[in-house]
Parts: C-alpha cells; structure tokens; sequence
C-alpha cells in the first residue's frame, strides 16, 4: 500500500481532505493498511468501510457478481476532495463503477484513486470503465500491485513470482496508534495484551486488524464469507460454519480468543464448539 500511495501521489499530489472506503469484507485489511500509511504521511483523511449488515444507514451499492452483492456505505460527513477506493483484486471494474456512480451523487470530490493488490480486467474492461463512469472533470486513477490480465497458468503461482524487495512491515509509533484509537473509539483495547492468536468473524475484521497494528495480538486469521477452494498448496483445508468459511487454522496453537460483532453471536457459538472439539481453548473477546 505504501509503495501504491507514493506512485499515485507522485503522479497527482493528494490535496484536502480524503475519504477512504474500504470494500467488506476483503478489503477492509488493505483499506486500513492504506489509511495507516496516510496519516504516516500528515494526509487529513477519513476511514470507512461498507457493510451488508440490514439496517444500516447510508449509500447503497451492488456488488453484482459476488456472494453478497447487497452493500451500504455508511457516509461520514466532511467536505472531502478526494475518494480513495481500496480492494484487494479488481476483477471485472463493475463494483468500483456501481459505487462511484453513487456516491457522486453525494460528495463533490475531483479526484478518485481506486487501490488493489491485483487487477484482473482486461483493455477493453479498462477502457469500458471511464466511459460508463463518464466524467470528464473529474480525475480517476487506478493502482495495482500486479496485472493479471493476459497471463498464462495460475494467478496464485504468478503473484508468488512477483519481486517482494519493496515489501514494507508495517510498525506504528506508539503516539500514532492512541491517536488511531481516540479516533476510531477504541482507546479501551489499546492497554491489553491478551497473546498469539485471534479469530475474527466476517466484518469484525475492521477491530482485528487494528488490534495486530496496536500490538493487542500478534496475528488475526479471518472466518470469511469468502468461499475458496482447497487447492493443498495455499488453502489446505476449509471448515463452513453457516456459509462462513475457516482456512488452514491447524497449525494455530491454543488459546484462541474469538472476536465477532453480535450479529453473529450465533456463528460465533459453532466456530467456539467446533474448535473446543478439536482440543483448542478458546475463550471469546470481549469489545467492552
């Protein structure tokens, strides 16, 4: 994400205030990163993420060709000239585009940087974006980590392939960590220190990544909605808990803390049984 944010600012300097938009739920992980990375750099900038839950103010989007298509984006309010969209793979363009159409009716942002890992889309794909979009006073940049489009073989086995020389491990000084914190209200969690590993149920994942940067855990495996295959090379194996879906967690050692949102209390509950079965103590994280 650093190395993103320095390619894109160099090519426009980022100027007032920005609104950073993550995609739940993968890509609220390198949303947060990137917004990390902003306020290491001084950049004024709000953070926030969509959400499927039912009941939730806010802009409504589609995300068509995924298993929960139905989102809201819950708009801060602010003046904001610039949007920032961060994803972990653009495949087709089409959520970014359904999403920009919306919130355009709400902000009056020039500018809009959409951030990826990898980016799938073909020329055509790209080309398509700017004229269903179709704003020509506005500036839209896309930045990628890698290109998919065109390869030949496996996506997984290409991006293992690619240089790894200007990886950044992220360490945060204390002082910008407590202002994270009083900013995102969890000035509370701050002071713990509970151990190794934490599990995180679906949107939770937004308080278990900024646990990890504050020190509270040392690492986070996130229980996904994300179905994905068991190919025993990456993903060696998969346990389905109500369509949410646990990956390669044998090795993990106990205890385990469990952490979710109560709207999932009742997922929370098998995952906590099915890892007890397997000899695992876990003991759940308490918000409060």
């Amino acid at each position: 994400m650093a190395q993103l944010l320095e390619e894109s600012a160099n090519y426009v300097p980022v100027l007032g205030e920005v609104l950073l938009i993550g995609l739940t739920e993968s890509g609220i992980v390198p949303s947060f990163l990137m917004y990390m990375e902003a306020l290491r750099r001084k950049i004024s900038c709000n953070w926030t993420c969509s959400t499927r839950r039912v009941g939730v103010s806010g802009i409504p989007f589609q995300e068509i060709h995924s298993h929960g298509p139905h989102h809201i984006l819950p708009l801060p309010e602010g003046h904001y000239e610039e949007i920032w969209i961060v994803e972990d793979e653009i495949t087709s363009g089409t959520t970014v585009k359904n999403l920009l159409n919306q919130i355009q009716k709400h902000v009056s942002a020039k500018i809009f940087r959409i951030f990826s890992f990898a980016d799938s889309r073909s020329q055509l794909q790209k080309d398509d974006f700017f004229r269903l979009v179709g704003c020509s006073e506005k500036t839209y940049l896309f930045h990628s980590a890698a290109s998919l489009a065109g390869i030949h073989g496996s996506a997984a086995e290409y991006c293992n392939k690619i240089e790894n020389s200007n990886t950044i491990i992220a360490s945060y000084p204390e002082n910008m960590i407590e202002n994270v914190a009083a900013e995102l209200g969890k000035q509370h969690l701050i002071k713990r220190h509970y151990g190794e590993h934490l599990f995180v149920i679906g949107e939770a994942v937004s308080t278990a990544v900024f646990l990890v940067a504050a020190r509270v855990f040392r690492s986070f495996q996130h229980i996904t909605l994300s179905p994905w295959t068991v190919d025993t090379i990456h993903i060696k194996s998969r346990v389905n808990f109500c369509n949410y879906f646990l990956y390669n967690y044998q090795r993990i050692k106990s205890p385990i803390h469990l952490l979710y949102d109560p709207a999932d209390h009742e997922i929370g509950n098998k995952v906590k049984d099915h890892l007890e079965t397997t000899g695992m103590t876990v003991e759940e994280f308490s918000l409060s």
